[in-house]
């Protein structure tokens, strides 16, 4: 039995062949998508075995990607990208309707203003978002044994008109969250207007934030952080980044750290570190605690960004670190090594920097850029070690991502794991008082309405000459990748299952397996990730295909 892996087809160019229907209506038309590394139109073929029967293998738990399963747990609450909810307002987290859904109101419960700002440090902010003493019961898509090696991905959902409360709970230290965005810097706006944010408006939101958080009297600090896993994913992702660095490099990021998509191509690294290039321009703010890079002689290694970060700022100083999961043997690009996190803790430049944290620590709080699922047990070992090096009073935020979830939990009265969503459709906020935790949270859809309503603004005013240049330097950079190329038709919305459905009944038989004759049979499994997100209906073009394909 022969196995064919219909998963990813990776050779001297990785393709793809997707059936769809011309736009003309009149025939229909293979789509051959040169994918990644293509450098031409054709792709090379690739020998194949001789066959002319087929069996099909699913995995008996496989299910339509736009009927999301869903568990009850019972320790912790979890806003997965299906289903949001807090006690006191109850929203809906549809990240990626369906074209012209109808666009929810943003609650007005906090008008006129939709911020909440404490102006003393020491006063009981009033708190919009749902912030629990301890942890609660919550509903989330069920995770896989080990969340951070199999991330969770669903299909885009519908969304529902139930007012969402886009206020911002401002206190001391806040931290703007995006986390595992996959180079959609452009957003969704294309396909599904109610996500029609793109880089150009977060940084148009964060700067007019910044603005309003100064006019505070008690001068809080707000941070702007990048959990990782911003390569691949479309178009502008591809190995190697080409086309996304000049994009990243005009977001004032805070701290950065990275994910696994980051680490496995030596392609792409080599590009991220050209002098002068992305790494260069992050410098110290790129932290990586437990990524490593061996040394021209092979034997040292060394940081690949930095083992931490000290911010300063009005109200204290912040330690970030950055934590990568471990990954398995060969998954990471040449030289770069993912140490283990149990033996990153115990090592010297760690311990030290704990040294007097009981009795006089040289920081107010800790953030954690951990590429991991929010509950994770690496999360759980961190925190235990903090708690035996710091104490019990010392507030540690966890930043959390990898498992492309909405998520939020309280792990103790001074901290908590925050996880804001993927492929830029959410705009995590979390804030605290250093010393006494208090955390709030929300989750803004990045849609710009929700943005301008979180400040208090409108759509016409909140942007900035900085955003919109940025979103103009997108659009056209988004254009020039050859994107726009149009290849054809869809008929209608492919989701997961549709495209497997096709790939196997369509595709296959009528571009592979008819050229070959033999007695033999092929088996051909299903995998996960068959596809990276769904296919819409009505114009395809070539930003399309690259979408639908998983890295």
């Amino acid at each position: 039995v022969i196995t064919a892996m219909t998963c990813i087809l990776k050779v001297s160019v990785l393709t793809i062949l997707v059936f769809i229907t011309s736009c003309a209506g009149k025939n229909d038309i293979y789509v051959k998508a040169a994918h990644r590394m293509a450098k031409t139109e054709e792709a090379e073929e690739v020998p194949l075995p001789i066959i002319n029967d087929i069996d099909v293998i699913l995995p008996t738990n496989t299910t339509s990607s736009n009927a999301t399963e869903v568990q009850e747990d019972n320790e912790n609450e979890e806003d997965t990208l299906d289903h949001v909810s807090t006690a006191e307002n109850s929203t809906t987290a549809a990240e990626e309707p369906t074209p012209n859904a109808t666009l929810p109101e943003p609650s007005s419960s906090n008008s006129p203003s939709s911020m909440v700002m404490s102006d003393s440090p020491s006063s009981s902010p009033s708190i919009t978002t749902k912030v629990t003493e301890s942890p609660t019961k919550l509903s989330t898509n069920a995770p896989s044994a080990s969340p951070s090696k199999h991330p969770i991905t669903t299909s885009p959902t519908t969304s529902s008109t139930t007012p969402i409360d886009v206020s911002l709970n401002i206190q001391s230290i806040n931290i703007v969250i995006l986390t595992d965005v996959h180079s959609w810097v452009q957003g969704h706006g294309r396909h599904e207007p109610n996500l029609n944010a793109d880089y150009g408006n977060i940084l148009s939101f964060y700067q007019r934030l910044q603005q309003q958080v100064e006019q505070i009297d008690s001068k809080p600090d707000i941070y702007l952080v990048n959990n990782g896993d911003f390569l691949h994913g479309t178009i502008l992702g591809d190995d190697p980044p080409e086309h996304l660095v000049g994009i990243l490099e005009r977001m004032p990021f805070d701290a950065v750290t990275l994910g696994e998509h980051e680490v496995v191509n030596s392609i792409s690294i080599e590009k991220m570190e050209e002098p002068g290039g992305l790494f260069d321009e992050w410098g110290e703010r790129l932290v990586t605690s437990n990524v490593r890079q061996s040394g021209a002689d092979n034997d040292n290694l060394n940081p690949l960004g930095n083992n931490y970060l000290l911010l300063e700022g009005n109200q204290g100083s912040v330690l970030v670190l950055g934590f990568l999961y471990k990954l398995n043997e060969n998954e990471s690009a040449d030289g770069i090594t993912v140490a283990d996190v149990q033996d990153v803790i115990e090592e010297g430049w760690f311990t030290s920097l704990f040294a007097s944290c009981k009795h006089q620590p040289q920081f107010d709080a800790v953030v954690v850029l951990s590429h991991m699922d929010v509950r994770d047990e690496l999360v759980t070992l961190l925190l235990s070690k903090f708690r035996k090096l710091c104490g019990e009073n010392m507030v540690v935020q966890f930043v959390t991502g990898h498992t492309h979830i909405r998520s939020f939990a309280e792990l103790d009265s001074h901290s908590s794991s925050i996880e804001a969503g993927r492929f830029l459709d959410t705009v995590g906020f979390v804030s605290f008082e250093p010393k006494q935790g208090n955390f709030a949270h929300n989750f803004i859809p990045a849609n710009e309405l929700y943005l301008a309503q979180s400040l208090d603004m409108s759509v016409e005013e909140y942007h900035t000459h900085d955003g919109k240049e940025l979103s103009d330097y997108i659009a056209r950079t988004f254009e020039h990748t050859g994107a726009g190329q149009i290849l054809g038709c869809a008929s209608k919305r492919f989701n997961e299952m549709d495209l497997l459905e096709m790939y196997l009944n369509e595709v296959m038989p009528k571009s592979f397996l008819n050229h070959y004759h033999s007695s033999h049979n092929i088996m051909l499994q299903y995998l996960e990730s068959f596809v990276g997100y769904d296919l819409f209906p009505g114009v395809v073009t070539m930003g399309d295909i690259y979408a639908v394909i998983p890295q």
